[in-house]
């Protein structure tokens, strides 16, 4: 139920909307977009990285924004961000709480709860009871390096699997003190738009007269147009 008044608080377009549900029923469900994908797939070697970094911005947007209206999502992982028809749908806020509580834990497990791997280490203290913009945020760190690893393991981060403007995000984001760790979902959002322009520079920069050479007939329009 309260994963229900969650969602129906969040008017996102990158956050899964509850399309019927059973609010007052003995069984509460709700039903949503049938998602075929996940961040998992986009994982993938064959997916461009432009790709990848625009979904990651419209996850972190959507991170964002619930951070914004006092929700904690506690447990973010790639799994949990869904694609519907190629647009970014962050989902399963079974575990997320509000800022302002509006509910009792009902089992002591939850003290504990989360994803090995993505679990920021404060949670294996009892942190994860109150939920905090910190902890997201280191999850968020461990999602970004499984997309850009191209589905490595987690719990071993390496930064030789990503770029190192991914390497700096991660490492900004999982740092085991959430002092000192990035403060803000935004902060992420900006650094992946500085890298986004990065790489749409050098792809668009000229290319070299022998590259044009090797590449076009002399005297082609390409040639011509190239030069």
């Amino acid at each position: 139920k309260r994963e229900i008044r969650i969602l129906k608080s969040l008017e996102h377009p990158n956050i899964i909307e509850i399309l019927n549900d059973t609010y007052d029923s003995d069984t509460p469900y709700y039903v949503m977009p049938n998602c075929g994908k996940s961040f998992v797939d986009i994982a993938s070697n064959d997916v461009d990285e432009i790709a990848k970094i625009n979904y990651s911005i419209d996850f972190c947007n959507a991170v964002s924004y619930a951070h914004d209206n006092g929700v904690f999502h506690r447990d973010i992982k790639p799994q949990n961000v869904l694609l519907f028809k190629n647009q970014v749908k962050v989902s399963d806020f079974g575990l997320s709480r509000f800022e302002s509580r509006d509910t009792t834990t009902l089992t002591n497990t939850s003290l504990t709860a989360g994803t090995n791997g993505y679990m920021p280490p404060e949670y294996r203290s009892g942190a994860f009871k109150d939920g905090t913009v910190a902890a997201d945020i280191y999850m968020i760190g461990k999602t970004l390096y499984y997309i850009f690893s191209s589905a490595k393991d987690v719990s071993n981060i390496r930064n030789e699997y990503v770029s190192p403007q991914i390497a700096n995000i991660v490492d900004l984001c999982t740092k085991n003190d959430p002092n000192d760790r990035i403060q803000s979902v935004n902060d992420i959002i900006g650094l992946l738009h500085e890298y986004k322009s990065q790489i749409e520079a050098v792809r668009n920069a000229p290319k070299r007269i022998k590259e044009i050479k090797q590449s076009y007939r002399s005297g082609s329009p390409e040639f011509n147009e190239e030069v």
